[in-house]
């Protein structure tokens, strides 16, 4: 039975909307963490991993395969993921740049996953939602444009492998 199972690469528009979506919950993580300072490094992990999946899922809806992404150097860079996005089109967002900037700064060791022996100065819960808040908003439209015409797209070009398994290749 195994030669009912066709393998073929993931269509970016469903992995764009994967990336987008998990995103997402990040953020959610993040309003519901925020409120217990107990929890200061596991909420400010979930709103610095919500920017990197957003910003992945804008260059993944611009055609960066996953393969392309993984090799880059800047897999895990915010400030170039946000470069790369703004060289890309990717809509303004207010101070999306500076916070890029100083999440790199400040999770440049992991900080926010070990421990480090620096005491790091956050922006306050308040305003990582001004502006992780409108970075979501404004992709929704255009990740979920992308996600619409890569079902309609793999639905088209799978029609004739109706009734058979299909499982990525990448």
């Amino acid at each position: 039975m195994a030669d009912d199972i066709i393998e073929m690469p993931e269509p970016l528009g469903f992995h764009a909307k994967e990336l987008f979506l998990r995103g997402s919950e990040y953020l959610e993580a993040f309003k519901l963490l925020q409120h217990d300072e107990r929890l200061k490094y596991p909420t400010y992990f979930s709103v610095v991993h919500s920017m990197e999946l957003f910003l992945k899922s804008y260059l993944v809806a611009k055609g960066v395969s996953k393969v392309e992404l993984k090799k880059m150097k800047i897999r895990h860079d915010l400030e170039l993921l946000y470069e790369r996005c703004a060289s890309l089109g990717m809509p303004t967002v207010q101070h999306l740049g500076d916070f890029a900037r100083e999440f790199k700064d400040k999770n440049s060791d992991h900080d926010f996953r070990y421990p480090t022996a620096y005491i790091l100065r956050l922006p306050t819960p308040k305003l990582c939602l001004e502006v992780m808040e409108p970075l979501r908003d404004v992709l929704r439209p255009i990740i979920s444009d992308v996600a619409l015409k890569a079902q309609f797209n793999f639905a088209s070009e799978t029609y004739h492998l109706k009734g058979r398994k299909i499982r990525w290749s990448d």
